[in-house]
């Protein structure tokens, strides 16, 4: 049974699109973080297929929220984050990593105590 050039092709194409990974809308978490430092720590887990389209827009806004309920008025996220893969296979490849981003707590109004 022969079959047609342009079924070949699709199938062919199916299943490279399939290899390349799927985006996926991942919105961080907050994971941890310190009162006293200042510091809101949020971060969200991955798959080998997954591409994450992450939301910024409600990091941030959870991490205002994490930082106005310690007493401060603002939160900026610091550069770089920190990724880890906690699960490889047999080559090394990493099947599914974990990344962390950190936001400092600040005052706008230096006349605010912060508790």
């Amino acid at each position: 049974m022969m079959i047609p050039s342009k079924l070949k092709f699709t199938i062919l194409s199916t299943f490279i699109i399939s290899l390349t990974g799927c985006a996926t809308n991942i919105t961080p978490l907050v994971t941890g973080g310190s009162k006293s430092d200042g510091v809101v720590t949020l971060g969200y887990q991955y798959g080998y297929f997954q591409k994450p389209n992450v939301d910024m827009a409600a990091a941030n806004d959870k991490a205002l929220k994490r930082c106005m309920a310690w007493g401060y008025s603002k939160a900026e996220i610091f550069d770089g984050v920190e990724t880890d893969c906690f699960q490889r296979n047999a080559f090394g490849t990493c099947l599914e990593g974990r990344v962390k981003m950190q936001y400092q707590c600040i005052n706008s109004n230096p006349e605010k105590n912060v508790p």
